[in-house]
């Protein structure tokens, strides 16, 4: 089928591993293969696909590592592999993927830091890291990523202050830094994301008072703060 530009295969019982030869699909723009019981690991093979937008295997067994191969996949909007047992770091090489949109490694096994090089995507609207073994900070870097609307590094081992730089994301309605060791204080800045709706700051060792500034968010619908 190598005319083919989509292939959907989403919510079945499909199982075993993705086929390598699925990589002579070279016309495919659209791969998805979530919501299955699929294991094995992701074919680095894959980044032969140079048309390819999408590329999901979201809520799988699969294992390994994301593979830094991916980074050749230039046209790509959205990349979720998450729900899986993936293991590593989160690759520096993701950066290269310019025209990303939407990067969600959420619920797997990852570790080390997140990278400084993820504030090249400056088309990046979700970023979502959380449920998995992160290290590190919070890179203030990320505040260069004016299109994004969440920014997710939920239940990791995230330490060091909350960035003041994250209130230049005025384009943000969520943010959810819960379940980390984070300290300091909770910045005054936020104040200035007026869009946000969702802040949760809970279960870190944050301490000082709530700041009054955080009135002024009239959008905000979610505040949590509670250890």
């Amino acid at each position: 089928l190598t005319a083919l530009t989509v292939l959907s295969l989403n919510t079945n019982r499909l199982s075993g591993t993705v086929p390598t030869e699925l990589a002579s699909l070279t016309a495919l723009t659209g791969l998805w293969l979530g919501i299955n019981s699929l294991s094995g690991t992701v074919p680095p093979e894959l980044a032969s696909l140079a048309s390819l937008t999408e590329l999901g295997m979201t809520t799988n067994s699969v294992s390994g590592t994301v593979p830094t191969e991916l980074a050749n996949l230039t046209a790509l909007t959205g990349l979720s592999l998450d729900f899986n047992s993936l293991s590593g770091t989160v690759p520096t090489e993701l950066a290269n993927l310019t025209a990303l949109t939407v990067l969600s490694l959420n619920t797997n096994r990852l570790s080390g830091t997140v990278p400084t090089e993820l504030a090249s995507l400056t088309a990046l609207t979700g970023l979502w890291l959380g449920i998995n073994s992160l290290s590190g900070t919070v890179p203030p870097e990320l505040a260069s990523l004016a299109s994004l609307t969440e920014l997710g590094m939920s239940t990791n081992s995230v330490s060091g202050t909350v960035p003041t730089e994250l209130a230049n994301l005025t384009a943000l309605t969520g943010l959810s830094l819960d379940f980390n060791s984070l300290s300091g204080t909770v910045p005054t800045e936020l104040a200035n994301v007026t869009a946000l709706s969702t802040l949760n700051l809970n279960t870190n060792s944050l301490s000082g008072t709530v700041p009054t500034e955080l009135a002024n968010v009239t959008a905000l619908s979610t505040l949590n703060l509670n250890t």
